[in-house]
């Protein structure tokens, strides 16, 4: 994975001009074949890392931690109190992996008793 992902340098061809390359530092080029499995890859892992702090509903004895749909995961909490929870446990997700919340997207939408 790392040796594809090595040295990757983009240019971008504007009205028949080619601008100068410029190396990548982070990310995958738009349309990598790649983009769809790292994504994955990524989405499963934050999915098991809630589950083993406990983070989500139970339902029928199950643990549910989130629901995903693109690039948006939505956390299931039973109430107000496991927010700082899930808080701290993204934040060392983040540290582990790069891939960070973003607070201006980020939204509590209470479903609980009493919201």
């Amino acid at each position: 994975m790392k040796l594809l992902l090595t040295d990757t340098r983009s240019a971008a061809l504007v009205d028949g001009y080619l601008s100068d390359y410029h190396k990548m530092e982070a990310g995958v080029r738009q349309g990598c074949p790649l983009a769809p499995l790292l994504y994955l890859l990524i989405a499963q892992a934050v999915l098991s890392w809630l589950k083993s702090k406990g983070i989500g509903i139970t339902v029928l004895s199950e643990l549910l931690t989130a629901g995903q749909h693109a690039d948006d995961l939505k956390a299931l909490l039973e109430g107000p109190e496991e927010v700082p929870t899930f808080i701290v446990a993204m934040k060392i997700f983040a540290m582990a992996t790069g891939q960070h919340m973003l607070p201006a997207k980020t939204k509590l939408l209470p479903h609980w008793e009493g919201s």
